[in-house]
């Protein structure tokens, strides 16, 4: 394991004790593996330049001059407000070479130590004008993406983005589409912002789907993709879901396309204008690539319907494979006529996405809160949405993905943590009071993409949040009775 070490020097003065603070070591400790990860930290530990840091709970070496012997221990304090007020954070022996901190809040943390030698003397004596040595910006949130149809003319697609992140880094800006014919996402220049339109042409009358992504300071990544049609119209709506026989859909307008879980599909419709000899049949047309169609299957009509009468008969077919499928339909009355069959190029009445994979939740962990973190459970898990079973290719989850629960049995009944959240790979949980909470607890992790595929992992022992150690105090000795 390799750690990066930035430089970051601190002289008190040449008359007093000399400490040196070798800069950031950002830990993650991973229970599920019993090891100790180290990533770096952006910036150089200058006193007066920003670490940016994705992770609360890091550690802060130090080392102290070989010629310097006289310091007994070291303090470390920190600020959230600029080194108006100075707080305490540990105190440490020369030994031991570092501090260990856990912020309870994302934003800027000052750093700055005291010493204290043989003689019990603290220099500087006082926390007035204390100076930081260190400044670390804790940022574990991911920029916010979002990412929108934009109007185009024939033959082009546009897209319209905003992002919301205080520290974003502008230089990781990538804006990037890829069509059914070609797999590998292709990278667009444009000029980096946190809001802007772009509008090209991609070269295919099929489906295009568009991706951008960004980071910030603290490494957080940040992403939005939609699917749109070269064209086609800006859309407009939200989201709905609904369950059936037919397994759950949800269905994303603004994306144009409708995520299923099933192979088996049911579509509704309405047929409009219906002369007096009734529909005979029903044509469906599919397409992959928006250029290439073959009719998939012939239902029969309604030949009994009224003349005029808008008639809704859902429809229900079966596809082979996962995928996007482009589908029109195509009624035919009884006397035979019918619209024009879909031509090469011409876009569907509607696109569906098949995806029947489940999302992977490679690991979950939990640790409890102590010291100053006392009454928190800090919950960690890596979890991902593959395109098909054993791709190594990801899809977007979406910002409901994630739900976390707690029961005192494997078996129930499971209470809710937090529901609906985006996949950041982390939450913090207030947990409720002593007494108002059960001592030892399983947690539930719960992953549900955009067709409602939803997979769980749960802790495999329960999580003991009573971290208090009981110790005994002899109060007296007496003889015993009658002795």
């Amino acid at each position: 394991m390799s750690t990066v070490v930035m430089n970051c020097t601190l002289t008190i003065t040449k008359r007093s004790p000399c400490l040196r603070l070798t800069g950031l070591w950002i830990t993650l400790v991973y229970a599920l593996f019993q090891n100790t990860f180290a990533a770096p930290a952006l910036g150089q530990g200058l006193s007066n330049e920003i670490i940016y840091s994705r992770l609360t709970a890091f550690r802060i070496p130090f080392d102290t001059d070989p010629g310097q012997r006289q310091i007994q221990q070291i303090q470390l304090y920190f600020s959230t407000d600029q080194g108006q007020n100075w707080q305490p954070a540990g105190t440490a022996t020369p030994a031991q070479r570092g501090f260990d901190f856990r912020a309870d809040r994302d934003g800027l943390f000052w750093f700055a130590v005291r010493t204290v030698d043989f003689q019990n003397l603290i220099n500087p004596p006082s926390l007035q004008g204390l100076r930081p040595q260190l400044k670390v910006y804790v940022d574990t949130q991911p920029p916010v993406v979002t990412l929108r149809q934009a109007p185009s003319r024939d033959g082009s697609v546009g897209v319209e983005w905003q992002i919301r992140e205080e520290n974003l880094d502008l230089a990781s800006f990538a804006l990037e589409y890829r069509t059914p014919s070609n797999p590998q996402w292709i990278p667009l220049t444009v000029n980096a912002a946190t809001t802007g339109q772009y509008a090209w042409n991609p070269g295919t009358t099929g489906a295009v789907e568009v991706r951008l992504h960004v980071r910030d300071l603290a490494k957080n990544d940040g992403e939005d993709k939609l699917t749109i049609m070269p064209g086609s119209p800006s859309a407009q709506g939200g989201q709905t879901q609904a369950s059936g026989d037919q397994g759950q859909y949800s269905s994303n307008t603004q994306l144009g396309v409708r995520s299923v879980n099933s192979k088996q599909i049911r579509l509704n419709y309405s047929i409009e204008e219906s002369g007096p000899s009734g529909i005979e049949a029903i044509e469906l047309w599919v397409t992959r690539d928006g250029q290439t169609w073959a009719r998939l299957e012939e239902f029969k009509g309604n030949t009994d319907a009224p003349t005029g009468q808008t008639t809704d008969i859902p429809i229900n077919f079966t596809v082979q494979d996962e995928g996007v499928y482009g589908f029109t339909l195509v009624p035919r009355s009884g006397a035979g006529l019918k619209d024009h069959e879909p031509r090469r190029g011409e876009h569907p009445q509607i696109w569906v996405d098949v995806d029947t994979t489940k999302p992977v939740i490679t690991w979950l962990n939990v640790d409890v809160g102590r010291g100053q973190e006392t009454g928190k459970l800090f919950i960690k898990w890596k979890a991902y949405d593959p395109v098909t079973k054993g791709s190594d290719k990801e899809k977007d989850l979406g910002r409901e993905a994630i739900s976390l629960k707690y029961a005192v049995s494997l078996n129930g009944p499971w209470q809710a943590i937090v529901e609906k959240q985006p996949n950041t790979g982390s939450y913090e949980w207030k947990m409720p009071a002593e007494g108002q909470r059960p001592v030892k607890f399983f947690v539930r992790m719960e992953v549900t993409d955009k067709a409602g595929n939803t997979e769980s992992m749960d802790t495999p022992k329960p999580i003991n949040v009573d971290l208090k150690v009981p110790r005994g105090k002899i109060l007296d000795a007496k003889p015993v009775a009658g002795r």
